[in-house]
């Protein structure tokens, strides 16, 4: 409820369930909100297109954000580090130069695939810790 009151106060983009109106609805914001920075039809393109590609990204970024939170709180900063790494360095960085080729899309798509990545690893390295927090509890 907040999300969508917040949304419809800042860019005008209400929640809605059919997948076109929705699209619809971001490029317009993207469009509005990049206005206040420029008036280029060619880099609001640019800033449209990173918004369609990368913005889905986020909602696995959130999870592997948490999952990074709770590494931490665990006393497993290393651990969260050396994720951190595999996502950003081993697999962001050199499908972003292997995609670049496309151009600036194929780098959208490569955050992309690190978004994906990441939350992949943070479910796979998360599957023991029920069995660790069970641990922990009986000591």
């Amino acid at each position: 409820m907040c999300y969508n009151i917040c949304c419809k106060w800042c860019c005008g983009v209400r929640i809605t369930k059919e997948p076109e109106v929705r699209r619809q609805e971001i490029l317009d914001a993207a469009m509005r909100l990049f206005g206040l920075f420029a008036d280029s039809t060619a880099a609001a393109a640019i800033v449209s297109a990173y918004f369609m590609t990368v913005s889905v990204g986020y909602i696995l970024n959130t999870v592997t954000n948490c999952f990074l939170g709770v590494l931490n709180g665990m006393g497993k900063p290393a651990r969260s580090m050396l994720l951190m790494i595999f996502y950003y360095i081993i697999v962001r960085m050199p499908s972003a130069y292997l995609l670049s080729g496309v151009g600036l899309n194929g780098i959208w798509a490569a955050v992309f695939v690190g978004h994906i990545c990441a939350a992949a690893s943070s479910v796979l390295a998360a599957r023991d810790f029920p069995a660790r927090i069970t641990k922990s509890r009986e000591l």
